[in-house]
């Protein structure tokens, strides 16, 4: 039963968990899905909240092109960072770093309130959201 809970579907070179193994994660219902392109250096939030929100898994996939390996002072380069406050949008300098394959979890207004950047304007970055009553 749990094995079947946890398939994972793969697309192009990433692999993407299905809302299943979030479930998991999180301990909630999964009420929607959201995939969110971050392209250019514009802060953007999350669209499409679903009512009844109250948690939100994120997953960062970093575009094919991005070299993942690339070091900032001894640390893996972080491609997007994120603020979840409501006063101020991230930076490419400023907020907290999200790598590939990053996850993080947002709650309750947060979910209205986080923003998240590109680092590397040139890549187009791909944040996979679930959300959860």
């Amino acid at each position: 039963m749990l094995g079947s809970c946890l398939k994972r579907k793969s697309e192009g070179n990433n692999t993407v968990g299905d809302e299943a193994l979030n479930f998991i994660a999180y301990g909630g219902t999964s009420i929607g899905f959201e995939t969110l392109e971050l392209t250019g250096n514009k802060a953007t939030g999350l669209k499409n909240i679903p009512s009844g929100a109250k948690a939100a898994v994120i997953s960062l996939e970093v575009d094919q092109n991005a070299s993942l390996l690339t070091y900032d002072n001894g640390l893996l380069k972080p491609f997007v960072r994120y603020i979840q406050d409501n006063a101020t949008d991230p930076t490419i300098e400023k907020g907290m770093p999200l790598a590939h394959f990053g996850t993080i979890e947002i709650f309750e207004e947060n979910l209205r309130n986080v923003t998240f950047i590109n680092i590397d304007p040139t890549l187009t970055n791909v944040l996979q959201v679930s959300y959860f009553n």
